[in-house]
């Protein structure tokens, strides 16, 4: 064979193989991790700022320019494979992934099976280059990926936390205006400013860190200028968020919802120039060698008539594309069984004596938690009042979750003084009691969750969507607050 017929044979098989990767993973071209979420009450803000994940567009965009930056490098590696053969086994993974994310539906999944099935087939026709010259814009997409909400619970709220103590003290401080925070709550003579989810600033040093990365990619900085960069990304991140909440809190019509948008968009472009500026100080002190610089360049060469084995490279992620593309016709979705669900508005309103009236529920105070069902009243016999929450949720949103510090609290402004965790007569879960603190308010809450199981069990059992499986019953989980 000469090298031209083994030139257009090679990238003959290429195509093919590009057509059936495409058709077995379609279901990402409508990529939505979210699609089970409830609905938010600001969605363009909550597109903008979600405390996880990231654009569709922009990160399957930016992946794309990564690639093309790599063409040369990539197409040498297809033309020379040098070894790194044992890459390969990265479609075993790819397959597992792909089959139980089809069953379950979960999209995040089947993203982290396309990452796996990119490595593993650049490996099988590249070797070891080839892996090397795919695997940022293949890692590159995990950004797309959620955290789940069991985690994101523990990491957002702490923020949400410190950003409303900061601001605070900012204000009292700096500025010269007068400013308390209890909770998540900022308030001033004028006005009362909650810190939601939006604002703590994940998604923001998460953008940082993803800007970092292109930043350094794209002017082929040296590893350690590569290194001071993404680590001054969240700093950066958390500097620029902390900038927004202020302006937010001193702009006449920060309640606006547009107001909030456009804010955080300027304050992550005033990020990416302060990475730019921290950049043009490293690059002086830690310049890009020439072996880096010419990383992505290196034309490609092409000589005698390639390898004879071209055919058995090309045959093993052809053959799993096709085999996962005809198991995606075969593998039935889950469904959940029809049954009666229990919610808690079946509570009765009286219990002996004890009338209610019902209390409205902050959903931005909520944030990840959203249950699917949920009910707030207000119980009084004579001067007697008793707050309730109970809440309910079938785990099949992977998003949202009920262990959370939030399900202690009645509202945004309170904050939890002393805590403790006890035993009550009747009830088989431990309980926490809490002391709850608000500006002028302490009340005393028992806190207490139904079959719930520790933070790394609940954390991989929502990454997995197992609740969206037959490998579990649908369980119920309830919050009760009684003060």
């Amino acid at each position: 064979m000469t090298a031209a017929s083994h030139r257009r044979l090679k990238w003959a098989g290429l195509l093919v193989l590009l057509c059936v990767g495409i058709f077995t993973f379609r279901d990402l071209l409508s990529y939505d991790p979210f699609h089970l979420d409830r609905v938010r009450d600001d969605p363009i803000e909550d597109w903008f700022f979600r405390p996880s994940g990231q654009s569709p567009l922009l990160i399957f965009g930016l992946a794309l320019c990564l690639l093309y930056s790599r063409h040369r490098a990539l197409g040498f590696a297809l033309s020379v494979p040098q070894g790194g053969g044992w890459g390969a086994f990265l479609l075993l993974p790819a397959t597992a992934l792909y089959v139980w994310a089809i069953y379950v539906g979960a999209s995040d999944l089947l993203l982290i099976s396309l990452v796996f099935f990119c490595l593993g087939t650049a490996a099988a026709l590249g070797g070891r280059l080839g892996l090397q010259a795919i695997f940022l814009p293949a890692v590159f997409l995990l950004l797309l990926v959620p955290m789940p909400g069991v985690l994101a619970n523990q990491l957002v709220y702490p923020l949400q936390l410190a950003n409303a103590q900061a601001s605070a003290a900012v204000l009292n401080d700096l500025l010269g205006i007068h400013a308390t925070s209890s909770g998540t709550v900022v308030s001033t003579d004028l006005r009362t400013f909650q810190v939601v989810e939006s604002c703590a600033g994940f998604r923001t040093i998460a953008t940082m860190v993803m800007a970092a990365v292109i930043y350094a990619d794209l002017f082929q900085r040296g590893r350690i200028s590569t290194a001071l960069l993404i680590v001054a990304a969240p700093l950066i991140g958390a500097l620029v968020n902390f900038v927004r909440i202020l302006s937010l809190m001193l702009h006449p019509s920060g309640e606006i919802a547009a107001i909030h948008t456009v804010q955080g968009i300027v304050m992550t472009v005033g990020g990416v120039l302060l990475l730019a500026a921290l950049d043009s100080v490293l690059i002086r002190v830690s310049p890009a060698g020439g072996p880096y610089q010419r990383r992505w360049t290196q034309p490609p060469r092409e000589t005698g008539t390639g390898s004879p084995k071209l055919g058995l490279r090309y045959l093993l992620p052809f053959s799993v594309a096709t085999a996962l593309a005809v198991s995606s016709f075969l593998i039935q979705p889950w469904q959940p069984e029809r049954m009666i669900w229990w919610t808690p508005d079946k509570i009765p309103a009286e219990i002996q004596g004890w009338t209610s009236t019902p209390v409205p529920v902050d959903k931005n105070a909520l944030g990840s938690i959203l249950p699917n069902f949920w009910i707030r009243r207000a119980y009084s016999k004579g001067s007697a009042r008793l707050d309730v929450f109970v809440a309910t949720d079938n785990l099949q949103n992977k998003h949202t979750s009920l262990l959370s510090e939030k399900t202690v609290l009645p509202a945004s402004g309170f904050q939890i003084g002393e805590q403790k965790t006890i035993a009550l007569p009747g009830i088989s879960s431990p309980i926490r009691a809490s002391v709850l603190q608000a500006e002028f308010t302490q009340v005393l809450s028992y806190q207490w969750l139904v079959d719930a199981s520790s933070l790394e069990s609940e954390t991989l059992r929502s990454f997995l969507a197992i609740d969206r499986s037959d490998l579990v019953v649908l369980i119920g989980r309830g919050a009760l607050f009684d003060r």
